[in-house]
């Protein structure tokens, strides 16, 4: 039998959007619902639809009259793959370059509040992966201009702030306006904000290139098993925001397995 040839995200989207939502035969129930009318019935009485997924966590086609394609049990059966990784921030990883406005700090913040927010920790991942499949989409990662805007103080007079050394070394940013004098300090500078805050575009980012390294795992662990399909090796790009890169041009991520294995470190190549 000759096999077809498709990417793996767009087998994905096969598997969670056309096979894994069939739960059997015609008038089969879902899990937890009894019965079709059953879980009507529970609706018209809470309000509200209670665990209306199926086992592969797809809203049940109740019209179904085959069962998923084995292949699409294949695939949710390599998904627990993606709760055994974790990921490595090398040094010089930057997912907001063309935001020229950032300061060093403001960067180096940026990106660590954006990281400790995205869902790419242990048990997390399968639902960026297998959403993204429902859905029939990458997840998103454009950005829009970040703008450095003045902050006012409640009576509309600009706000001021100044770095000072502590005597243990470390610096603090403190108000920088002067109250004797009623002017700013020396070497005091504007407080701003930055408009929208880029943190959330660090957020989808990483949650992306993440993404794009969870697909790379998949095809490898995929490769050779199914019986339909073929997996063509065009990989998404890592970091689709940096126009002209190829794979390899820019410092992404680094993927690695906890089970042995998988212990090989996968980044982007």
């Amino acid at each position: 039998m000759t096999k077809k040839s498709t990417t793996i995200e767009a087998l994905l989207q096969w598997a969670y959007r056309q096979e894994l939502p069939k739960t059997g035969r015609a008038g089969t129930a879902g899990p937890g619902t009894g019965s079709a009318w059953g879980m009507v019935a529970s609706f018209g009485e809470l309000h509200a639809l209670i665990d209306a997924t199926n086992a592969y966590g797809c809203v049940p086609d109740w019209h179904a009259t085959e069962e998923p394609h084995p292949d699409a049990l294949r695939v949710h059966a390599a998904m627990p793959l993606l709760d055994d990784v974790s990921f490595v921030v090398p040094e010089g990883f930057d997912v907001l370059p063309e935001v020229g406005e950032l300061r060093l700090e403001e960067r180096a913040d940026c990106h660590a509040r954006g990281l400790a927010i995205a869902r790419i920790g242990a048990g997390r991942l399968r639902t960026i992966v297998t959403g993204a499949a429902m859905l029939g989409k990458a997840p998103s990662w454009q950005a829009a201009i970040v703008e450095r805007r003045p902050v006012h103080g409640p009576n509309g007079a600009p706000l001021w702030m100044r770095k000072v050394t502590r005597a243990d070394g470390l610096e603090l940013w403190i108000d920088g306006f002067n109250p004797r004098s009623r002017r700013p300090f020396a070497g005091a500078m504007r407080r701003t904000r930055l408009d929208p805050d880029p943190v959330a575009f660090v957020v989808e980012r990483v949650e992306y290139q993440a993404f794009a390294l969870a697909l790379d795992a998949l095809a490898d662990e995929l490769a050779g098993t199914l019986s339909s399909w073929s997996i063509d090796p065009r990989p998404l790009h890592p970091a689709p925001w940096v126009p002209g890169s190829k794979r390899g041009q820019v410092v992404t991520l680094e993927m690695t397995f906890s089970t042995a294995s998988h212990q090989r470190p996968r980044k982007a190549s």
